[in-house]
C-alpha cells in the first residue's frame, strides 16, 4: 500500500512539475513578443557605440537618438544630422538598409558615421528593460540605448 501511494505521490509531482515548464515557455515566448513590440514609437537614445561611452559637449550637443515606426520606418539624429531609412523585422534579426541622412557640416562627425555603420551592421535586436541592444551578426553588443522616459 505505501508503494502505491508513493508512486502515485511520485506521478503527481512529475506531471505537475513538467505542466510548470510549459507554463514558464509560455510566458518567455509572450514576453519575446511584448518586446518586440515595444521596439516601435519609442525614442531610443545612444549610450554606447562599440562599447564606448557617447557623451555630449559642445562639439556633440544633441543626442543621438532613432525611432522605429509601425510601417518599418526608422529615423532619428546622428547628434547633428537627421536620417531615415527602413527596416524589416522578423524575431529578433532586422535588417536596416539605405540610410539617408542631412549633410550639415558638424563638428565631431566621426562619432555621426561610426552611428550609421553600426546601425548598417546590427543584424539582431534585444531588448532589456529600458535598454535596446543592436548586435551584430556575431551576435555582438555594437550599440546600447536607452528608452526615452518622457515623450
Amino acid at each position: 500500500m505505501k508503494k502505491i501511494t508513493l508512486i502515485i505521490a511520485l506521478a503527481i509531482i512529475t506531471v505537475s512539475c513538467n505542466t510548470k515548464k510549459e507554463v514558464v515557455t509560455n510566458n518567455e515566448q509572450v514576453e519575446a513578443q511584448v518586446s518586440s513590440m515595444a521596439l516601435s514609437e519609442t525614442v531610443w537614445n545612444l549610450q554606447e557605440l562599440n562599447g564606448q561611452a557617447v557623451s555630449l559637449d559642445k562639439n556633440f550637443p544633441k543626442q543621438p537618438n532613432l525611432i522605429f515606426t509601425r510601417k518599418n520606418d526608422i529615423s532619428g539624429n546622428l547628434g547633428c544630422n537627421n536620417f531615415s531609412s527602413n527596416y524589416q523585422l522578423k524575431d529578433n534579426t532586422i535588417t536596416i538598409k539605405q540610410i539617408a541622412s542631412t549633410q550639415m557640416a558638424c563638428p565631431n562627425l566621426a562619432i555621426e558615421q561610426k552611428f550609421i555603420e553600426v546601425l548598417e551592421q546590427t543584424k539582431h535586436v534585444e531588448i532589456e528593460k529600458d535598454i535596446l541592444l543592436l548586435k551584430n551578426k556575431d551576435q555582438e553588443i555594437i550599440a546600447k540605448l536607452k528608452a526615452e522616459q518622457d515623450l
